[in-house]
């Protein structure tokens, strides 16, 4: 039918106790657990409408059931009640009454042999246990995106680190490069200055006499007198 109300998901009891109506009779009292009479001597006590007088509209002893919504979701004597103002009998009225579409959002699949109140205390026990299931469900999207989250972190953190080690090793190459220029030319100029000493020494062991002063300037030039 049109715009009913979702059955709770996930599939719990509710689901499997609605397999025992046909979907046309879904949503209406006729099929619902909550559908209940009034009994005991001061009419105090409730129980369930059974299945044959759900389908008749009478009970076995002839008599009609003072039908009402156990959960008040609707006011089904006040509806017995005024179609038999309008002029139908009693059993018409409550049949009537209990196949009425309402697309009742209230509605809980009947189980024979179960009282209304039993019917409420399951319904509880399969809510809590949806809302127990969609909790573990959030805690554990929450856990997943957290999850998510620190591993884009992580990564983002890994390819920052790469770009600076790569950013380090470029500076590190340059300085190498840079001292390995500076190595060679001093190696250059220290030969120089060699060189031109072993010379000077040259020329005074070839003449003893002769005053040779030699100046070497800082860092690499040099100069001969004699």
């Amino acid at each position: 039918m049109a715009d009913q109300p979702r059955l709770p998901e996930p599939r719990t009891y509710l689901q499997f106790a609605s397999g025992r109506h046909g979907k046309a009779k879904w949503y209406r009292c006729v099929s619902c657990g909550f559908l209940a009479q009034v009994a005991g001597d001061d009419g105090t006590a409730d129980e369930e409408i059974r299945n044959i007088v759900r389908q008749t509209g009478v009970q076995t002893n002839g008599q009609h059931p003072k039908a009402f919504c156990f959960v008040n979701a609707n006011p089904i004597a006040f509806e017995v009640l005024a179609l038999v103002k309008a002029g139908k009998t009693l059993q018409e009225a409550l049949l009537e009454t209990f196949n009425n579409d309402r697309n009742c959002k209230s509605w809980y699949p009947y189980t024979p042999g179960a009282s209304p109140l039993w019917h409420y205390e399951e319904m509880r026990m399969m809510f809590l246990e949806v809302e127990r299931r969609q909790h573990d469900e959030a805690i554990e999207e929450e856990r997943r995106d957290f999850q998510t989250a620190l591993a884009e972190q992580r990564k983002k953190f890994d390819a920052e680190m790469e770009d600076r080690d790569a950013a380090e090793n470029t500076r590190l190459n340059k300085f190498a490069t840079k001292v390995a220029i500076a190595i060679g030319t001093t190696g250059v100029a220290a030969a120089v200055i060699i060189g031109l000493i072993q010379i000077v020494i040259a020329l005074h062991t070839a003449s003893p006499t002769v005053k040779v002063t030699v100046v070497v300037p800082s860092p690499i030039a040099a100069s001969a007198t004699r």
